[in-house]
């Protein structure tokens, strides 16, 4: 059988199934407790049309799961350090790319006394859309980043942490990130794309401390 005629009479199996059992239920409920607001053939048409949409979403996501088991069955398995080397590579990749794109940095030197007011007021006006850009620069960043790879940091300090190494510099670099570092000392803020960079390379020398058999 091939696969479009599989699908074909998956859906007209669901769609009768449905028909002849909940929708149906359903349809009796309706026209028995409110007789004058529903028809029987409009509403039956109504059932068809949600039992066949319900038909195609199901079909639509066994297809994806397999789909799915397809893909991770023919991943390669990787060994605990080649997975970090790999995800350390990846961040600083990211990093680097993004780097690429940085807005420059407004001038750390305040506007020269007497100078013409309307001249000072434009340098003021420049200086702000510098910082803005490279807010939104950062802040772009920082939602990528978590996109794309919190959740895998978060496994790979788990596995660290089963390895028994010590993670508490990274976990703080991690912290930091998110602005919940609860370190007493006085700390310096940097961008988050500084902290993205430490992340990436704290997981590479841990990588480089793992020991395989």
């Amino acid at each position: 059988m091939g696969k479009g005629l599989r699908h074909a009479f998956t859906v007209v199996a669901l769609v009768v199934a449905l028909m002849s059992g909940v929708l149906s239920v359903f349809r009796e409920f309706l026209l028995f407790q409110f007789p004058t607001r529903f028809q029987e053939a409009p509403l039956f048409w109504a059932c068809l049309r949600v039992a066949f949409g319900i038909s195609l979403i199901y079909l639509w996501y066994e297809e994806r799961q397999k789909r799915l088991l397809a893909e991770k069955a023919l991943e390669p398995t990787l060994s605990p350090k080649d997975q970090l080397v790999q995800l350390s590579r990846s961040i600083l990749d990211f990093f680097y790319e993004r780097s690429k794109g940085v807005p420059p940095f407004p001038p750390s030197t305040l506007p020269q006394l007497g100078k013409d007011f309307s001249v000072v007021w434009a340098e003021m006006e420049k200086t702000q859309r510098q910082v803005e850009l490279v807010r939104v620069y950062e802040q772009e960043t920082l939602e990528i980043y978590q996109y794309k790879y919190e959740s895998s940091v978060a496994r790979g300090i788990a596995s660290l942490k089963s390895l028994g190494l010590d993670t508490r510099e990274l976990d703080e670099t991690v912290r930091d990130l998110r602005g919940e570092s609860d370190s007493g000392d006085i700390r310096v803020t940097l961008p988050p794309s500084e902290y993205i960079r430490q992340i990436g390379k704290q997981l590479g020398t841990f990588a480089d401390q793992i020991k395989e058999p």
